[in-house]
């Protein structure tokens, strides 16, 4: 591996578009073909070729066809040869010329498994000199080809690292685990519906007697207590991103949300016990305890199932200190005590 990267920095002429984050065959292609013609090595573009080639001449058209050849024979004449050492930006497919720079956007619904893994590989492999710029890339491929779904995509890319490390070594393995430590679940909605998400103004605030550093102070149980499992409810950096726009409900529901971690001890009822507590004292608004369950459901997977207003209603009539079982497992009046 180290002498693969030592001939990728070697290619002068290599250019990297790193605003393409979708798999574009044509990004992938002038990327590998330059390499290859810098490197002399052509067993991956060999693969790269075999790999996009029946996508290409499924999905797009011909620039010259069959019958158009027999009066153009710039491309015919010594076509044989320039494709043979590699030396040519298009390709015949059933007598038929096809582009390479056909910008074909790839997905994984949408092909082979393995041929997917090969590109997204090669287009992994264009952030070899600039890995700073690789996160945007994965949070934009976690939604568009994974849905979103950390525990499949990192599944996938373990995989691709075990497949090529030959291009894929631990400068890569280091990176995208960084990346899954310091994972951020709003870095992946950055487009469409899902851009309000990333605006305060779109957000409802809850009218509370005390103001955002209390209550987050308040709320601080969620990182600073343990469960008998030795873990806090909440890592810290976690917290810091639900509670970024302080005690607010987002506009629709977070598309990947936060995940509790509990225990039968340390169950997910406790959360309600304590946000119900501190409704009961700081709300601003005994009236408006909708907006404190919205804030839970919406943000994190525990209370998730609670969808329609039907469900909401229902959960409503039983947060009260009555139908809340009480017995926690730690003092929560310490944290009353800090913000007096």
């Amino acid at each position: 591996m180290a002498e693969n990267a030592t001939i990728i920095r070697k290619v002068s002429n290599l250019k990297v578009n790193y605003d393409t984050l979708d798999l574009n065959t044509a990004d992938v292609w002038a990327y590998e073909f330059a390499l290859t013609k810098g490197a002399n090595e052509h067993s991956l573009y060999a693969m790269l070729i075999e790999t996009i080639e029946p996508l290409i001449s499924q999905k797009c058209k011909p620039f010259l066809t069959h019958s158009e050849a027999k009066s153009n024979n710039a491309y015919v004449i010594g076509y044989s040869q320039r494709y043979a050492y590699r030396q040519t930006d298009y390709f015949m497919w059933d007598d038929d010329y096809f582009d390479y720079r056909e910008n074909l956007i790839i997905r994984y619904a949408e092909v082979e498994a393995k041929d997917f893994a090969l590109i997204f590989a090669l287009k992994l492999r264009q952030y070899h000199d600039n890995l700073t710029a690789l996160d945007k890339f994965l949070y934009h491929q976690l939604e568009t080809n994974f849905n979103s779904n950390l525990e499949d995509f990192i599944i996938f890319l373990k995989g691709i690292l075990i497949q090529y490390p030959e291009f894929l070594g631990p400068k890569f393995e280091k990176k995208i685990f960084q990346w899954r430590e310091d994972f951020n679940p709003l870095a992946v909605i950055q487009t469409g519906q899902f851009a309000i998400l990333n605006d305060p103004d779109y957000w409802t605030p809850i009218m509370l007697l005390i103001n955002d550093e209390r209550t987050r102070t308040f709320f601080s149980f969620l990182y600073q207590e343990r469960t008998n499992a030795g873990k806090p409810f909440l890592e810290k950096k976690e917290f810091d991103l639900l509670f970024r726009f302080g005690l607010k409900v987002p506009p629709i529901p977070l598309p990947k949300k936060f995940k509790l971690h509990t225990t039968p001890q340390y169950r997910k009822s406790i959360i309600e016990c304590c946000t119900y507590l501190f409704y009961e004292r700081y709300s601003a608004n005994l009236k408006n305890k909708m907006a404190f369950l919205q804030f839970l459901a919406y943000q994190l997977e525990d209370f998730s199932h609670i969808k329609e207003d039907k469900d909401f209603k229902n959960w409503g009539k039983n947060f009260t200190k009555n139908k809340l079982k009480m017995d926690l497992p730690f003092d929560i009046q310490k944290y009353f005590d800090l913000i007096k």
